[in-house]
């Protein structure tokens, strides 16, 4: 059993891989300053490779709206990290 803390953590971690996995596929490797469609050179799998890129992406935008609705019954306490989720998703690096 998961408190509804360890539930949101692992949530929010899910969300982070999904828009690294995003960035891996989608971004140009001068904007994410790293090398990107590893994943796919590797043959590894990924969300993108499970459900598709378009699937991934409402996947996630999902995930987040359940992680930002979650996060409001903390009202003013949970802005900053409301923030960061938001971040996480409109990061391309």
């Amino acid at each position: 059993y998961l408190s509804s803390f360890e539930k949101l953590g692992l949530e929010i971690g899910l969300l982070f891989q999904i828009a690294d996995d995003l960035i891996d596929y989608k971004g140009s490797s001068k904007k994410a300053g790293k090398k990107t469609k590893k994943d796919i050179k590797k043959g590894k799998a990924t969300i993108i490779s499970l459900l598709g890129y378009e699937n991934a992406v409402k996947y996630a935008n999902k995930l987040k709206q359940n992680v930002n609705k979650n996060l409001q019954t903390y009202n003013n306490k949970s802005n900053d990290l409301i923030e960061t989720i938001n971040f996480i998703m409109e990061r391309n690096k």
